[in-house]
């Protein structure tokens, strides 16, 4: 088992959106900047919530493998990165679909998508 870190920060967002930035420095208007900038960020938000709700399904399921199922979604809301281990290979599992996300919004915000739909 292991304790992970949620590895999404504030900061490496505004680093990764101020650098993709430049690409569009003068080449759109500034409302299309600001919507593309503003959907890049709230791809990023909808990458890390989907993160977390696959960490606490995750724990949901290895909780009930040794405790009754009641007693686990009792605590599904409280699950995080910190109050929950889980095996390498899981954790990892996420850990890499988080990094698919993040890179996607990029790529995304990168070509200009403005439409705030989601996967």
């Amino acid at each position: 088992m292991t304790f992970r870190i949620l590895p999404i920060t504030a900061i490496a967002a505004i680093a990764l959106l101020t650098l993709a930035a430049s690409a569009w420095a003068g080449t759109a208007d500034e409302q299309t900047r600001e919507l593309v900038q503003h959907r890049y960020g709230a791809c990023l938000e909808h990458a890390s919530y989907t993160y977390i709700q696959m960490w606490e399904s995750s724990c949901d399921e290895v909780c009930a493998q040794k405790k009754p199922l009641e007693y686990c979604l009792r605590l599904h809301d409280s699950w995080n990165t910190a109050t929950c281990s889980l095996p390498l290979s899981v954790a990892d599992k996420l850990d890499h679909q988080l990094e698919r996300d993040k890179d996607r919004c990029l790529r995304e915000f990168q070509a200009g998508v403005t439409e705030m739909t989601f996967d």
